[in-house]
This record gives structure tokens, C-alpha cells and sequence, in this order.
């Protein structure tokens, strides 16, 4: 039997491939092949085979992206607004672009959350009230200022005395405002104080935890930045420390790594002005800046249909308003003032600036305070009644009614006094309107003298006021003689006098009693309505506007921006 013996010998084939490239062009696999036969003839033949070579190559996948689950430390927030700040000392009015930034820095003796709940701050709980008059509160140990002195009870009840204007050469705007309510406050011992009231004061706590006024100043800082305390400098407890204010570029808060709470999750805050609308959208776009405070509401439909933008909105106290200077002609003359009130359509003026987000105004209260009457609808707009009322008090063609709005360059009180002028030229009122840039609006329209007055460098003029709760401060401010935000002389020297209004608002402010004080509200809003010293156009919704990374906002009334609790998500 011969034997036939076949031997096959292959060679070694490798691929190699790359985790994620190509699969590799096979190589020719050569086949040597040696036969043996009976013969005594030895064959070695080569054989070249072509043979495709199948491989399956699984790439490794990208790592995806990890979700965050929850917020994350670290990145600087980017916050535009209209108009820059007048200081960032908080017992001085520092206008609400100030307040947009005094919330991060200074800390009251008690706070409020997100739900407008009153809280503890620098005290440890709500007070201890052993009868209506007197407060005891607790404060927390071991908290230190962002210069590093320790906090304690004689700052409190310096900082009190400050806005009493008990301080020597230390000016307090509010010292009428608190004076009226405070007897004293005193430390019964190093983290113990005692706040007395000379009467019952319903708003007393509410407003300690909502108005920036009260929160407790460093006596040592302030005393050595003197006047420039609050443009060079700011310095609280809050959980933001004030870096630097380069002026007409930016404001920059860090995060305080000392704070006694839990520290915020952004390394800093960098606030920046820009007035003009079209540049503060495109600032935005562009992602110069992730979070725009007021955005111009013209474009807020826009940004709210991006995808990578959130638009937050939600009720407000963000009152727009017109008012006169009652110490001089032509608004001396309370016909011609309401005249003027009658020649205004409010709505018309609200929907022209500000696109459906703002009721017009009815009274002086907003919706929901207590003393808003849904069924006040004070000067309808009538311009034929308005004629008339101006044509008795000596105005007509021959004898044209001109006077002047003073306004700020922000762009939506250009518009409101711009559209105010229009309406008023129908009935041949002869309108100017002046624009000028904050500092220098503040100067010509705030009161001045001692007493206090209207400012004789203005007529009328448009602006804001913006209210964080229902009290009835709200009315004490702005039309009490003594009030800090009355800019009109009303029952001031030289303005025009009611007496009766000045005893209704005081006692509105120490009536116990929701029922009474709602009555003492709402007649007190007919009465200076009737008076005409100032007009509520409208009250603007609180409408913001953010990139979709910008975590942790919220929407409420105060509208002040806490940013304590807001992380970036990128």
C-alpha cells in the first residue's frame, strides 16, 4: 500500500487594528504544500492563494458625558443689568441695580427663602417677644465680616444707631423712616440684643428680613472708607465678598470661603451696565454674559423660544411712575396736575414699552398688597376732559401749557416719557424730555434741604420704585412729608399741603389689624389720587432672562437676586 503523506504548512497571519480606526486590507496568505509519492521524484511546488479575510472590528465607544446629578461648585456668573448702581452701602438708597448686588454681600438678623418664608440670619431664631413692643434676639457665634473682624451684638446696635442717625457725621436717609418706631436697641451681652419699639409695629420683622436698610454693617469698615464706603468698598457678612467696582466696567463679588452658612457654589459674580437694549440682548447671545436682569421685553418672546435659553417670570412690586414737583409752577395747581393725569393712557403707555407684560396701574398699591382696590380706576384716559380742565386753569392756543420730563437714559423711561409726550401733543401740551445718566437724574430730581423738600431743579419726571412685600411702608416712603422717596413736596415746604394724609399714614403704620389697615390703605390711596402729585402707569411682571446652564434661579416678588444657591451646569 503506498502512502501517501500530505504535509500543510501555513504561515502565521496577524492583524492588527486600531480601537476605532478602519478593519486592515487583508494580506496575501502564502500556502507551502510538500507531497511525497512512490515515485523517487520529490515535488515541492508553491502555491500563492488571494483569500479574503473577514474581520469584525467593535470600536470602543466615547465616554458619555457624566449627568450631574446636583449642583456643582466653581465658575464665575456673568450678570447684566441696565443701569449701574448708585453705591452699595446698604443705609444709603443705592437704587435696585445696588440692591441686585447688596443681597450677595451684607446678611440682616433675619433672611427669607425662596418661598418669601421669614427665616433666621445673624440670629440663631425668630425672637423671643416677651410683650409687643420689645424683641430678643439670639445672634450666632463665631461669624466673621469679609475684612475678618468678628461679628457680635455692638455691631448690631451700632448699625441700628447708624440708621437712627445717632451717629455723628454718619448721614441716614432712613433715620425719619425708623425713628418713628425705634426707642432703643441694646446689648445685653455680647451675642444678646434687645430691640425696643415705642409703639406695636406690624412691619417691623418683615421688613428687618426684607429691606436691605437693616442689615448690620462693619462700624469698622465703614468708618475707614468714610465717604467712599460703598464705591470703593463694602464689607458684611453675606456669602459674596466685594472685590472691586471698576467703574463703567464691572462690579466683581467672590465667594466667601468663611461664611457661616452653607457657602455659595459660584467662585465669583461679575455684575456689568449696559443701558443700551440692543447691546445688552447681543451681550447675551453671545454669551458675554449668562444672566440679564430685566431683559428688554421686546425681545423676551424671542430669547423664549431658544432652546438654551430659560425666560423666568412671576408677579411684582416693579412700579412705573410719573410724578410732579409740587413746589413750583405749573404743578402747583392741582387742576392742572390732574389735567395732565386725565391726557395719560396708562395702558397704552404700558403696552407700547413693554409688550403685555405690565397692568396698568390702579392707585398707588400694586396687585395683591391689601390696600389695592380693583374697582379704583382713578383719571381714565379723556383728553377732551383734559383740554377743558387745562383751558380753566388759563391754558390754551395762545397760552401753550409746556413743561419738561426728567428721566434717565435707561431705555424703557426714555419710551415712557417719549410716549407720555405724544399723548400729551394731542391736546396741545408742548413736552420735552431730558435723559441723562443716573447720577446725574438722581441730583436733579432727589429732595433736598432741611427739612426736606421737592428738588427745585425738576418739573415732572418718570422712573421706578420696586417693592419687596405688602406693608404700609410702601405709602409711608413715598408720600409721607417725612418720607425718603417723596420727590414731589407733598406736604412739604413750599409743596402742595394736605395735613390729613401725613395723620392717616401714621396711623395706618401702628394700627394692629388687617381689617383696619386695609380700609386705612385704601382711603389713604383716594386721597393722594385726588391730590395728583404722582401717577402708577403700571406695575411690571419680574421677567429675567438666563442661559440654560445658569442653575438654581428662581422667580419671586422681592426680585432682589440672592445667588447664593445658583451653580453653572457647563
Amino acid at each position: 500500500m503506498k502512502l501517501l503523506k500530505a504535509l500543510l504548512v501555513m504561515g502565521v497571519v496577524m492583524v492588527l487594528v486600531g480601537a476605532c480606526g478602519p478593519a486592515a486590507t487583508p494580506e496575501p496568505v502564502v500556502v507551502e504544500k510538500t507531497v511525497v509519492v512512490e515515485k523517487e521524484v520529490e515535488v515541492t511546488k508553491v502555491v500563492e492563494v488571494e483569500k479574503e479575510v473577514e474581520v469584525v472590528v467593535t470600536a470602543t465607544p466615547e465616554p458619555a458625558p457624566t449627568k450631574v446629578e446636583g449642583p456643582k461648585r466653581g465658575g464665575t456668573l456673568h450678570v447684566s443689568f441696565a443701569e449701574w448702581p448708585k453705591n452699595l452701602h446698604n443705609q444709603i438708597d443705592s437704587g435696585t441695580e445696588g440692591v441686585y448686588v447688596q443681597v450677595n454681600i451684607y446678611d440682616s438678623l433675619l433672611n427669607i427663602d425662596a418661598n418669601g418664608n421669614i427665616i433666621p440670619g445673624l440670629a440663631t431664631e425668630l425672637p423671643e417677644m416677651p410683650d409687643d413692643v420689645t424683641y430678643i434676639f439670639q445672634l450666632r457665634e463665631g461669624v466673621k465680616f469679609h475684612n475678618g473682624t468678628d461679628f457680635d451684638c455692638d455691631d448690631v446696635a451700632w448699625t441700628y444707631d447708624r440708621l437712627l442717625g445717632k451717629i455723628e457725621g454718619q448721614k441716614s436717609t432712613q433715620a425719619p423712616r425708623y425713628g418713628g418706631h425705634i426707642e432703643s436697641v441694646e446689648c445685653l451681652d455680647k451675642y444678646t440684643v434687645k430691640i425696643t419699639l415705642k409703639a406695636p409695629w406690624e412691619d417691623f420683622i418683615n421688613l428687618m428680613a426684607y429691606d436691605k436698610y437693616q442689615d448690620v454693617l462693619s462700624r469698622e469698615a465703614v468708618e475707614e472708607l468714610g465717604d467712599d464706603y460703598g464705591l470703593t468698598g463694602a464689607v458684611g457678612t453675606g456669602p459674596f465678598k466685594f472685590k472691586e467696582w471698576v467703574k463703567g466696567d464691572h462690579i466683581t463679588l467672590v465667594r466667601n470661603e468663611d461664611y457661616w452658612g452653607e457657602p455659595s457654589y459660584l467662585d465669583e459674580i461679575v455684575y456689568k451696565a449696559i443701558p443700551e437694549e440692543s447691546t445688552r440682548i447681543l451681550s447675551f447671545l453671545t454669551g458675554e454674559t449668562d444672566l440679564m436682569l430685566d431683559p428688554p421685553l421686546k425681545d423676551v418672546a424671542a430669547l423664549d423660544e431658544d432652546p438654551k435659553v430659560r425666560v423666568e417670570s412671576c408677579d411684582s412690586g416693579d412700579k412705573k411712575w410719573f410724578f410732579v414737583n409740587t413746589t413750583k409752577p405749573p404743578f402747583d395747581d392741582k387742576k392742572v396736575r390732574q389735567a395732565v393725569f386725565y391726557a395719560i393712557d396708562r395702558q397704552a403707555v404700558m403696552d407700547a414699552v413693554y409688550y403685555g407684560w405690565a397692568p396698568k396701574g390702579q392707585g398707588i398699591f400694586p396687585p395683591g398688597h391689601y390696600g389695592w382696590d380693583p374697582q379704583d380706576d382713578w383719571y381714565p384716559y379723556d383728553p377732551d376732559k383734559a383740554k377743558e380742565m387745562l383751558a380753566e386753569a388759563g391754558y390754551t392756543e395762545a397760552n401753550p401749557f409746556e413743561f419738561e420730563i426728567s428721566t434717565t437714559s435707561a431705555t424703557e423711561y426714555v419710551d415712557i416719557a417719549t410716549v407720555i409726550q405724544a399723548q400729551l401733543a394731542e391736546i396741545g401740551v408742548n413736552v420735552t424730555v431730558d435723559s441723562m445718566d443716573k447720577p446725574a437724574w438722581t441730583a436733579k430730581t432727589w429732595p433736598k434741604g432741611d427739612p426736606r423738600t421737592a428738588n427745585p431743579g425738576f418739573e415732572a419726571a418718570v422712573y421706578r420704585l420696586k417693592y419687596v412685600n405688602a406693608t404700609t411702608n410702601m405709602s409711608w416712603r413715598t408720600h409721607h412729608s417725612k418720607g425718603a422717596l417723596n420727590s414731589f413736596g407733598y406736604n412739604q415746604p413750599g409743596g402742595y399741603q394736605h395735613p390729613e394724609v401725613d395723620e392717616l399714614l401714621d396711623e395706618a403704620r401702628h394700627t394692629p389689624g388687617q381689617e383696619e389697615r386695609t380700609k386705612l390703605n385704601m382711603e389713604i390711596s383716594d386721597l393722594i389720587m385726588d391730590d395728583a402729585v404722582s401717577m402708577t402707569i403700571g406695575w411690571l411682571r419680574n421677567v429675567n432672562a438666563m442661559h440654560d446652564y445658569v442653575k438654581g434661579t428662581g422667580c419671586w416678588t422681592r426680585d432682589d437676586w440672592p445667588l447664593k444657591d445658583v451653580w453653572l451646569d457647563k
